[in-house]
């Protein structure tokens, strides 16, 4: 079956889970994008050539899952937005250049599933956060994760969809709901090495900090609006 509605998928699921209970005879195939919500319920995947990742596929093959479990599993994650699915979404596309200025990307239209808040904090690299509105200064999306218990670091990484980067990010840290600090962070980007692995961007506390909460604001994509012709 192909991948229904994301209001559908408990639906489906258990259907999928029925099937294999009555007659495991049966193999379960799916037509979609590899999901860690239905990796243990499809015997045979069908992944559309727009959402095909040799290392996703890899491990679907093995038997393996698709998330790592969370040193710091999240209460709860929620965001200002998020989008829907599109079949043409306009983004940036890395060339062969090993480096993220303008030069080094080319507009390409972005195949992108329907997103929620909890995707950017799951463990899998496979799935992620998209807000359904464009970042400005002036209204700038946000995304804020909920530990279940304090942590203290001196990082914070953040790994992105390729072609969706942005930058300038402001980032709040709260100790059980009091707001703790905003100190400067130094962000390092580090470029996809290859076509199917992610970019990231990391950041570097200028000291060791503990907090259970922390709002990511995004002001900007990393590359302007295109402009149209």
């Amino acid at each position: 079956m192909p991948l229904p509605d994301r209001a559908h998928w408990q639906l489906a699921r258990d259907a999928y889970f029925r099937v294999q209970r009555n007659d495991k005879r049966i193999h379960r195939l799916f037509a979609g994008a590899g999901d860690p919500f239905f990796e243990r319920y499809a015997d045979i995947w069908a992944t559309p050539r727009r959402y095909f990742d040799p290392y996703c596929d890899a491990l679907l093959r093995q038997g393996k899952s698709l998330t790592l479990k969370q040193a710091c599993p999240a209460e709860a994650v929620s965001a200002r937005s998020s989008s829907g699915p599109r079949l043409q979404a306009p983004g940036f596309r890395r060339q062969e250049s090993k480096n993220l200025k303008p030069e080094a990307w080319s507009l390409e239209p972005l195949q992108l599933r329907e997103s929620r808040p909890e995707d950017a904090y799951d463990g899998c690299l496979f799935t992620y956060w998209v807000s359904d509105g464009i970042p400005t200064p002036g209204e700038p999306q946000w995304l804020q994760i909920n530990l279940k218990e304090p942590v203290t670091t001196s990082t914070i990484r953040i790994i992105w969809k390729n072609g969706l980067e942005a930058k300038d990010l402001e980032v709040e840290r709260y100790l059980n709901d009091h707001f703790s600090r905003m100190s400067h962070i130094k962000w390092t980007p580090h470029p996809p090495s290859s076509p199917f692995t992610q970019s990231s961007l990391e950041g570097a506390f200028s000291e060791p900090e503990t907090f259970s909460s922390y709002p990511v604001r995004v002001p900007h994509n990393l590359l302007p609006e295109p402009r149209p012709a």
